[in-house]
């Protein structure tokens, strides 16, 4: 691959941050779900939280730990996002890394305010291409790093910086 097309892919995997945030900010879940592979996986990982992570998103007054594997498992935890008034997602800082043709490593912070709660943490990410030429995200851990209930204080959920942010996820 030449430095122009590796520049090329990853400002295509960085575009798939775009449409991500794009889809969930406008509760478009067709394009929201087209930008997961069928067997993915998410999970919001809480440095301070022991307990195992749960499927479902059941509290907003703290922290907890989240997983869910597959594109629909993901698509009924974030269709709960139709319960708030407005809740958008602002991601910054995005990097790329290509670790093979069809496959990117993405980290990026992501701001997620609502009425409800603010996370402020980081994504760490991985992207495949898929045969139709399309990047979409095959992996997601969510590391927020604050958490705040608008009803509550925030809470420090993990302490920066990671050392190990480079081998994520």
């Amino acid at each position: 691959m030449t430095d122009d097309e590796a520049t090329l892919e990853r400002f295509r995997v960085t575009e798939l941050i775009g449409r991500y945030v794009d889809a969930l900010n406008h509760r478009d879940w067709d394009s929201y779900a087209d930008c997961w592979t069928e067997d993915c996986i998410f999970q919001m990982t809480i440095a301070n939280d022991e307990a195992p992570a749960s499927d479902k998103m059941t509290t907003i007054a703290r922290p907890i730990s989240v997983r869910t594997d597959g594109r629909e498992g993901i698509l009924a935890l974030v269709r709960n996002y139709n319960n708030y008034p407005w809740l958008f997602q602002l991601p910054a800082g995005i990097t790329v890394t290509l670790e093979a043709p069809d496959r990117a490593r993405i980290r990026h912070v992501l701001r997620v305010e609502s009425h409800a709660l603010l996370l402020i943490g980081h994504c760490y990410d991985l992207a495949d291409k898929s045969a139709d030429g399309t990047w979409r995200l095959a992996h997601r851990d969510y590391m927020p790093s604050y958490w705040e209930a608008r009803e509550a204080p925030g809470v420090v959920c993990r302490s920066l910086p990671d050392p190990d942010y480079r081998r994520r996820p």
